[in-house]
């Protein structure tokens, strides 16, 4: 900028550039890329900035890099920041003496889209992370994707096609392997060995809900998620070190009854793994599923999409031209949406349960305010209501967030502003209504860390919550049916701001009859419980593998259906006599602990009228075998473990539970490797305590339904992970047959992000959607 180092900035906009980089060798070395920004000079006050990108594996050719960077507050002026760092204390030492970081055809602008993106939860959004791609045109612009710190260094390893033949999508991937070799695998595990994947959105309207996946190796397996349907391999081949295959996917697989029209779009992302390469194209963070993060596939021409989604007739040469486009038409939506609401300082709206609340909250929903509220439910449900109240103003707002009974009076004019509402809905025990709020919190450490908004303890007793600007707060009500009614109870929503002027003016000259002016808003709440009634006892019981700590989880635990409470094996243990065996006349301290559990939990269990079962786990076997040094020794394992479990049954009883009322978690997740040994163990334990339940987990190890009929005989119960048992159709015609013959068979997931799509993981898996 003539002789001023950097370029002008205003503080706080958001800035969108592109660069290309290139080194002297491929993938070795790592360029450290990000902004920086000041007002007095850059050695005065200068600090670094953060950009959407905050390194790259350099190559041998030139890659584009695009990212965008925020200005902090105050500061005037800005450049893009690029660093190589190595140090010599601190083995192995990539860098070495005369090797360059070489870089051309910077651009910075500031960014068209800098205000709260419905799609991104209201952060700046770079032109790089809405990436668009016309079927029939070739992907090159793959970035590395590395756990924790997302998809950001580019790649040139791989390459990808969509194209339309008939009814179907045929995806052709090439991938450059760093040894020339590809690690084929087999066809029983699709990442036994090279994999490449696919995602799909085929949902459409306002809210993304499901999305499927498609996979495949270079042995033949293949694999499909989240209801796709069968697909198939193409074409498979390995020539000069690049491994390309085909695969053709029907519409129809995809959900879709044919291919979309010319302007549609869908939103899609390609990947592959193995080969010391993780890659993916669209930018994601957490994971390749990151649904919001995904591309755009753009059927027909980029014009038709435009004139499609927008009514524009603007003209784009190209992909670049038309992400550019989609991102200032997008900008211009959104700031529609901000006008619709000038002068209004706050939205009332409902989001979904099941919504994405990472922050910044700014869900779409909060853009269409609702006017009245109406929830159904049936008797003994419990029905939710999320409110999200989104802040327009500039400033951090506090806002009173009740649900209280109308007082409105139709003859008295006055009285739709009048503040003597009683808490709740007129009719419905207020005790069976609970407040919540959500708190933020950070769900990880990583690059970059992320805030959410979850919790939902009970709301203090001014019912307020805080709210930034320009992002939503949320409030959630819990109306407990058990028990009510059969009929509408109704309502109103009272929100206010506690910044915004109000005031109290005479109506009439009357001096009780005072008529409030102000931002407080109303909105009109009804429920109807409908004359359906639930079974208080769930349709399928539910468990955590954990017991219940004080009352009121115990009470939180059994209102989702909870029935198992776990009882660790690690508790039940007793010293071993000179004579060898287990003396039970002395106890470790660990099972007085392990008895109060379980007499508190059945006390609790009688105050709620419901049964308790409990469960004996993890891998009681295993745990057996530390507890008393058998772990290598077969004969110790033979003549303790019988007497072992003698003395569990003994104490359980002895606690209060009966032999049907609790299970014993014999394995839980084992290498079928180890077939001999578990089988033995199942015989000895149902042989020496033939009325306990006895079950095996199995997990990520995948047992063959041939081993699981050869184990059916000594067990009562499996629980299977939700990955491996529930596709094969010969683990699907066990688990059937087993059903039949009055085996239990349960089903478990074990992840613990709250970023997990709850709408895919839970409410649409078939184990779950009831």
């Amino acid at each position: 900028d003539g002789n001023a180092q950097g370029m002008s900035v205003v503080g706080g906009k958001t800035y969108d550039f592109s660069l290309e980089l290139r080194g002297d060798r491929d993938g070795e070395i790592r360029a450290g890329v990000g902004a920086f920004a000041w007002d007095k000079g850059p050695w005065a006050d200068g600090k670094n900035v953060k950009a959407t990108v905050s390194s790259v594996l350099l190559q041998k050719t030139w890659t584009v890099v695009k990212g965008s960077f925020t200005v902090p507050e105050a500061k005037t002026r800005a450049a893009i920041r690029l660093q190589l760092w190595a140090s010599s204390r601190y083995p192995p030492v990539r860098l070495k003496e005369g090797d360059c970081l070489y870089f051309d055809n910077v651009k910075v602008e500031e960014s068209s889209y800098s205000l709260a993106s419905l799609d991104d939860g209201g952060k700046a959004v770079s032109v790089e992370s809405r990436k668009a791609v016309a079927v029939g045109e070739t992907l090159r612009d793959f970035l590395v994707f590395e756990r924790g710190r997302g998809a950001q260094a580019p790649t040139d390893a791989v390459a990808a096609k969509v194209t339309v033949v008939g009814d179907s999508l045929v995806i052709t991937v090439s991938v450059k392997l760093p040894n020339g070799e590809a690690r084929r695998g087999n066809a029983e595990n699709v990442w036994s060995g090279d994999a490449a994947e696919v995602f799909f959105v085929p949902s459409s309207g306002k809210c993304v809900r499901k999305v499927v996946q498609f996979a495949w190796n270079a042995a033949g397996a293949t694999f499909a998620k989240g209801d796709a349907g069968a697909f198939k391999i193409d074409g498979d081949s390995l020539r000069d070190g690049i491994w390309t295959s085909r695969v053709r996917i029907p519409f129809s697989s995809i959900g879709l009854d044919a291919a979309p029209e010319n302007g549609e779009t869908m939103a899609f992302n390609v990947a592959v793994t193995g080969a010391g390469l993780c890659a993916c194209w669209s930018p994601v963070k957490d994971g390749f599923r990151e649904a919001k993060r995904f591309g755009t596939l753009v059927f027909g021409t980029y014009g038709d999409s435009l004139k499609r989604r927008f009514g524009s007739d603007a003209a784009v040469a190209n992909r670049v031209a038309y992400e550019k486009k989609v991102a200032d038409l997008e900008s211009e939506e959104l700031k529609k949406k901000y006008e619709r609401f000038d002068g209004k300082p706050f939205t009332v709206s409902v989001v979904p349960v099941d919504s994405d609340f990472a922050c910044p909250f700014a869900p779409r929903e909060a853009f269409d305010p609702v006017e009245a509220i109406s929830l159904k439910g049936a008797v003994n449900e419990k029905v939710g209501l999320p409110v999200a109240i989104l802040n327009l103003t500039d400033k951090t707002e506090t806002y009173v967030v009740r649900i209280e009974t109308d007082t409105v009076d139709p003859e008295k004019p006055y009285a739709d502003k009048q503040m003597n509402g009683k808490w709740g809905l007129e009719g419905f025990p207020p005790e069976r209504m609970t407040a919540r709020e959500a708190l933020r919190f950070k769900d990880t450490d990583n690059e970059p860390v992320t805030t959410r908004l979850e919790q939902l303890p009970k709301m203090n007793e001014a019912c307020t919550i805080v709210v930034p600007p320009k992002e939503a707060g949320l409030a959630w009500f819990d109306f407990d049916c058990a028990d009510v009614k059969p009929a509408t109870y109704r309502g109103r929503l009272r929100v206010i701001p506690l910044s915004q002027a109000s005031k109290f003016d005479s109506w009439k000259g009357g001096y009780h009859t005072l008529v409030y002016s102000g931002k407080m808003q109303d909105v009109p709440v009804s429920l109807e419980v409908r004359p359906i009634v639930l079974d208080r006892e769930p349709a399928q019981p539910f468990g955590f593998f954990q017991d219940a700590v004080t009352d009121g989880q115990f009470d939180l635990m059994v209102d989702l259906g909870t029935r198992d409470f776990q009882v660790s094996p690690w508790s039940f243990k007793w010293a071993v006599g000179v004579d060898g065996h287990i003396d039970a006349s002395h106890p470790a301290k660990t099972l007085a602990k392990a008895g109060e559990s379980v007499r508190r939990t059945l006390d609790w269990a009688k105050a709620r009228g419901v049964h308790p079962a409990f469960f004996v786990g993890f891998s009681a076997y295993p745990v057996f075998q530390g507890l008393y040094g058998a772990k290598d020794n077969a004969e110790k394992s033979r003549r303790l473990w019988p007497e072992y479990l003698k003395n569990l049954k003994a104490t359980m009883n002895k606690w209060g539970v009966a032999d049907g009322d609790y299970a014993i978690e014999v394995w839980d997740e084992p290498n079928p490797k180890k077939f001999d040994e578990i089988r033995e163990s199942l015989t000895i334990a149902k042989t020496t305590v033939p009325d306990v339940r006895l079950v095996v987990t199995l997990g990520a190890h995948v047992m063959s339904a041939e081993d699981m009929r050869r184990l059916d005989p000594y067990i009562d119960g499996w629980i299977l992970w939700s990955h491996g048992y529930f596709s094969n159709k010969e683990h699907l015609d066990y688990v059937s047959d087993a059903l039949k013959r009055g085996k239990t068979v349960s089903h478990y997931t074990c992840g613990t992000s709250g970023r997990m799509p709850i709408y895919d993981t839970y409410r649409l898996h078939p184990w779950f959607a009831w």
